[in-house]
């Protein structure tokens, strides 16, 4: 099973939060411009986070990841 858009939101509130998580591997889903704006977010706030792997993606230049989430 897949990752969506609206499943990596759940995940990105879920890694904010944790202090203890420094690995995120989130390849191959299909994340699309809405699951970038969660994972600005995410990088925005978490401060332990050092790899985050979202190779494949379905991400695009196309999303503005300042106009938030």
């Amino acid at each position: 099973m897949k990752l969506d858009e609206k499943s990596v939101g759940i995940i990105s509130e879920a890694v904010v939060a944790n202090n203890a998580l420094d690995t995120l591997i989130l390849s191959g889903n299909e994340l699309g411009n809405t699951g970038a704006h969660y994972i600005a977010k995410l990088i925005r706030f978490n401060t332990t986070l050092s790899t985050l792997d979202c190779h494949n993606c379905d991400l695009t230049q196309s999303g503005d990841v300042n106009d938030g989430v």
